[in-house]
């Protein structure tokens, strides 16, 4: 379950005009705060939906629909599970990623379908009386006019206000269908002598919204004037309203009351209703009239200011103060104690007030409500409750003027700031004289709660001084000097949990807990030099907070021996994945003998293999951005009770990325078991997934991550070229039998990575040295599965192209279909896949027993598919692996294809790697040539080929748009070119392709982009270097000068900036002696032209 003050910020912070225009929703109109439109979720010709940025809530007038951020946001989304709705709002709005830990019991998943249900039965009742508050009889005439009146004409649309009638209602929930038993738990139906009868009756109602902006009860006020009538009344408690928890207002107030850390608390539901209408937003009601300190807790949670507007009322025979101010006496203890700051806004009437006045009758405006002076509630509590001035102080005799003083005191001692307690009682002297009176009484005040709380906690420290030589109370510990007296030896007290025990850093678990009263206990870890050390453990608890150790080691040796009682030790799990004790380890639990076991709160995996610590998830270190972030990701979750099925989920991602996809699902299995694979194997591919920005590469990545770690909106693999070795190499030895991706490979990388990588496939990490034992040269042992994507094929080093399995993502544009069907990926992606991976571990010793079957049989088939291709012995045991991994597992996972498709599959990838592997000096060798063809000037530039600048392309293959900057694009014609480079090459004595072979090598190249759709023009030269010209007649046929022929040709088209990079050709400068740039014919003379072999003009 996702924190509750997470899911406050998201409703309160995330912006829902921003949501709604990502949504999709077109703004026709704006008025202040109000956005308009039409509603996304019913058709209309007008806009009647619109979303308000103050309360950050929405509401339609059309389909009467309304809510927050979050409710708007999962509409839009085909009712996404509100879980992953919080996290996508969190991440995409927020920049936060939030945890979702919780999981209900039957007994709480029952709780919440039965408050579901009454929730809506409250939904359709209001949908009922606002209808019927736009009625034209005269009930409904009446209550429009009284609310139009009272709170202005868009109340009744803003608020959802609506009308009860005098008959009529249970008829209609006949009609509906609801369940009366549900109308009767929520107060709206009752039972009687005469049978059910509706509880609102000829009344305006109220809604009362809860923080998601759901109705869950009402506050209805009668149209009767028969004053025996109750004025107002409320649903009973239920489920989903009780007067104790429930803040009437709180929907719309939450979003301003975060942003002015204030809240405005008023005694009813109309004062709400005409101070939010007016602007004052942050205001609540209790509708009790008390506020409990469960409401109290609910607004600490987002504001940490409260001022209270009492009702100005009149002073009734008999009592002491206004029931108002009462009121305020009482609950503004109560919000001191609950860490409030508070104050005091009154009505500026006579006080006590000649008739009565409160905020929904006197603030008509903001201009009234700015005429109220606030003053800090311990003043005010000092003025209306004993002297109205300070010089009423003296009218007191000593014995009133000292109970005076002592509960003012009182309320002081619920001050939690020191100083501020300090800065009141200082004022309070200034202000009332009698500095002693007040000091010495506050002092009486704190003695007498620390006595209270110290007899409290003083049981058993007898026995614990008799034993070890100390004393527990107070949440501290207390030894004794040579005279008995009790000497303190810290502010704080430690409760043994558990040792976890590591050959070369133990450490052990505690509560921690100090002498400050508001400070809640805390997880703390700790190192055995930190607990075996006065000074280091002084700095180190010192460091965290609060905590200061006072004595010596002769005293901590004492304590030592008392939290040396601890009975349980645990290992510590440093390499997530599978573990050799025969359990599987995700971050927050693990699978063993096929049932998922979570971890408790200190991050205590309890199997009956023996007891374990996975320190990323426990109390101590949940909260943390910077420690265990990689851990954290790789997390089991459950998100619904019905996730996507295997089948559903493989058949997706079959559908999204095609026979890749089966490629890349029997790598995820192999992966899963790595440890059994290569007892056969002897070695692990890489998979390499290659491809331009946009193809889908990285996602297809993504997915077969999703199977081990959490979903993240914003997917980031972690970049070879960025991070450094070390970290690259404590990445993927972070994991045993599961997947990291790595990305953005090139072939220009730091030769130490090329190596590294190459390395990887025979599960060999990074060299480093053993600091924590014998300071001795080790090589780390990598036992995962690398994705390796990126723009650039890995031909840098062909020892490393053999070590992976090559697949290539080639597709830039995709249709409108396959956009949807990747939606719907993201969609299973975003509930989860972890799943799936738990229910294949279940059958890890049905895999192991078949595996060396399948691996046989898969050798065999591929020899034979293959036997007359002559195929590198390591591509061969690297696909092998994917096809005996499918036969060990095919009985028991719900894989979307046959084996005979996959072998089919994978016979032809094998193919087409093994001749990239040939084929890579090969094509070096063809550029050379086409260098050398260029600068001995058999290729002539502009005529064979031509180097153009474009911001755009368009071949056969794809249409680029999308560069940030023009390319220069290495146009070659086809033909002649081949013909220079056979003609050339063999002058040159080198071993040519076949020109069949050569253009397959060179169009599976990075570099390539295919042939030009639209015929370019070449110039035509003749033998002296200079283009070739043709007459140019008018329509009379007569000579008007001359015209440059051209060839056209549909050239390859290739990234120059590439090809000369990788390479080392270049195509813009050629051998020779200087020469001056030939003369334009046009500019020559006759006889220049007769030199130049070019014909004179003739006119």
């Amino acid at each position: 379950m996702i924190k509750q003050e997470i899911i406050d910020r998201i409703i309160s912070d995330v912006d829902i005009l921003e949501v709604a225009k990502d949504g999709g929703i077109t703004i026709a109109k704006s008025s202040r705060t109000r956005h308009w439109a039409c509603c996304p979720f019913h058709k209309e010709s007008g806009p009647s939906f619109y979303v308000d940025t103050a309360t950050n809530t929405w509401r339609c007038f059309g389909c009467h629909s309304g809510g927050n951020v979050i409710s708007l946001y999962r509409k839009l989304e085909n009712d996404l599970p509100f879980p992953i709705a919080c996290r996508n709002l969190a991440k995409k709005y927020l920049n936060e990623d939030i945890e979702d830990d919780y999981k209900p019991s039957n007994e709480e998943i029952e709780k919440q379908k039965e408050a579901d249900a009454l929730r809506i039965v409250l939904s359709y009742a209001q949908s009922y009386f606002q209808d019927c508050i736009r009625e034209s009889n005269a009930g409904a005439q009446k209550a429009r006019e009284a609310v139009k009146a009272r709170w202005g004409e868009d109340a009744i649309d803003t608020f959802g206000i609506g009308y009860a009638p005098k008959e009529g209602f249970l008829a209609w929930a006949k009609t509906k269908g609801l369940d009366f038993d549900n109308l009767e738990a929520v107060g709206l139906v009752g039972e009687g002598e005469r049978g059910k009868y509706a509880m609102l009756r000829d009344r305006y109602t109220i809604p009362i919204y809860d923080k998601m902006s759901r109705v869950i009860g009402f506050t209805a006020r009668t149209m009767s004037d028969n004053k025996d009538i109750c004025k107002y009344l409320n649903l009973k408690n239920s489920l989903v309203y009780h007067k104790d928890t429930s803040v009437f207002g709180i929907n719309f107030a939450q979003k301003e009351a975060r942003l002015q850390d204030k809240f405005y608390l008023v005694e009813g539901g109309p004062d709400v209703v005409k101070l939010q209408s007016i602007g004052i937003l942050n205001t609540v009601a209790s509708l009790g009239g008390a506020w409990t300190p469960n409401q109290l807790k609910q607004l600490f949670k987002l504001a940490r200011k409260v001022t209270f507007i009492p009702d100005a009322d009149t002073l009734k025979p008999g009592n002491k103060w206004p029931a108002g101010t009462v009121n305020v006496f009482e609950n503004g203890r109560a919000a001191l104690q609950a860490g409030f700051t508070v104050n005091v806004r009154e009505i500026p009437v006579d006080y006590p007030a000649p008739k009565k006045e409160d905020p929904d009758s006197w603030i008509v405006d903001r201009g009234k409500f700015s005429q109220m002076r606030e003053e800090e509630f311990i003043f005010w509590y000092c003025k209306r409750k004993y002297w109205p001035t300070p010089e009423g102080i003296e009218e007191f005799t000593t014995e009133d003027r000292l109970a005076a003083i002592g509960d003012i005191c009182s309320l002081l001692m619920l001050i939690r700031d020191e100083d501020t307690q300090s800065s009141y009682l200082s004022s309070l002297c200034s202000i009332y004289k009698h500095n002693r009176e007040w000091k010495d009484a506050l002092k009486r005040s704190k003695t007498a709660a620390a006595a209270e709380k110290q007899e409290k906690e003083r049981k058993g420290d007898l026995r614990m001084l008799h034993e070890f030589g100390f004393v527990e109370h107070d949440n501290s510990y207390f030894g004794t000097n040579k005279d008995g007296d009790e000497i303190q030896w810290s502010n704080f007290k430690l409760k043994p949990l558990f040792h976890i025990r590591d050959d070369f850093n133990p450490v052990r678990l505690f509560e921690i807990k100090n002498n400050n009263p508001e400070t809640a206990p805390r997880l703390i870890e700790l190192n055995m030099e930190e607990i075996t050390s006065s000074s280091s453990l002084r700095k180190r608890l010192f460091g965290m907070g609060d905590y200061i150790w006072m004595a010596k080691d002769e005293q901590l040796i004492k304590l030592l021996g008392y939290l040396g009682r601890v009975t349980e030790t645990a290992d510590p799990i440093k390499q997530l994945g599978w573990q050799r004790e025969g359990f599987y380890a995700f971050c927050n639990g693990a699978i063993e003998q096929g049932s998922w076991m979570p971890i408790d709160d200190m991050g205590i995996l309890r199997l009956t293999a023996g007891k374990f610590y996975l320190p990323a998830m426990s109390k101590l270190n949940i909260d943390s951005r910077e420690l265990y972030v990689n851990e954290k990701k790789f997390r089991h979750e459950k998100m619904t009770d019905h996730p996507t099925s295997q089948a559903d989920f493989f058949a997706k991602v079959v559908q999204v990325f095609g026979e890749n996809a089966m490629v890349g699902l029997c790598f995820y299995i192999a992966t899963l078991f790595r440890d059994i694979v290569i007892t056969k194997s002897r070695s692990f591919p890489l998979l390499n997934a290659f491809g331009p920005k946009g193809c889908g590469k990285t996602e297809f990545a993504a997915t077969l991550m999703n199977f081990f770690y959490k979903y993240e909106t914003k997917y980031e693999p972690l970049s070879i070229n960025s991070a450094s070795l070390p970290a690259l190499s404590d990445y993927v030895g972070s994991v045993n039998d599961a997947l990291v991706h790595i990305d953005e490979y090139q072939n220009a990388i730091d030769n130490r990575k090329v190596q590294w990588l190459k390395d990887l496939w025979n599960g060999v990490g990074r060299a480093k040295m053993n600091m924590d034992k014998d300071k001795k040269l080790v090589q780390a042992k990598v036992d995962s599965g690398i994705i390796l994507t990126g723009q650039e094929m890995p031909t840098a080093d062909i020892a490393l192209f053999t070590r992976i399995i090559y697949l290539t993502f080639d597709k830039g544009e995709h249709t409108r279909e396959e956009k949807q069907h990747f939606a719907e990926l993201e969609r299973f992606r975003q509930i989860g896949a972890t799943h799936i991976t738990i229910e294949l571990l279940k059958h890890r010793e049905q895999f192991k027993a078949a595996f060396g079957m399948a691996w046989k049989k898969a050798a065999e088939d591929l020899e034979n598919a293959l036997e007359d291709d002559n195929i590198l012995d390591r591509i061969m045991t690297n696909w092998t692996v994917l096809l005996a991994a499918y036969l060990a597992i095919k009985d028991y996972a719900a894989l979307p294809f046959t084996y005979e498709e996959l072998l089919k599959v994978v016979v032809s990838d094998i193919k087409r790697q093994n001749s990239m592997c040939n084929s890579t000096d090969e094509v070096a060798g063809f550029w050379n040539i086409i260098n050398a063809a260029v600068q001995m000037g058999e290729l002539r530039k502009d005529q064979d080929f031509k180097i153009k600048l474009v911001g755009s392309l368009t071949t056969n293959k794809a249409k680029i748009d999308n560069w940030s900057q023009p390319k220069s694009i290495l146009m070659v014609r086809k033909d002649i070119t081949m013909a220079i480079y056979r003609k050339l090459g063999r002058s040159m004595d080198v071993n040519l392709l076949p020109k069949e072979s050569l253009l397959h090598y060179l169009q599976i190249g990075p570099e390539f982009y295919g042939t030009a759709k639209n015929a370019e023009r070449f110039k035509k030269f003749a033998p002296n270097g200079l283009p070739e010209t043709v007459e140019k007649l008018d329509e009379n046929g007569n000579m008007v000068g001359r015209q440059t022929l051209w060839y056209k040709d549909r050239p390859l088209c290739f990234d120059y900036q590439m090809v000369a990079e990788r390479y080392g050709i270049d195509f813009e400068t050629e051998t020779g002696d200087e020469e001056k740039p030939p003369k334009d014919p046009y500019q020559m003379s006759d006889r220049e032209l007769e030199e130049a072999g070019v014909p004179t003009l003739g006119f």
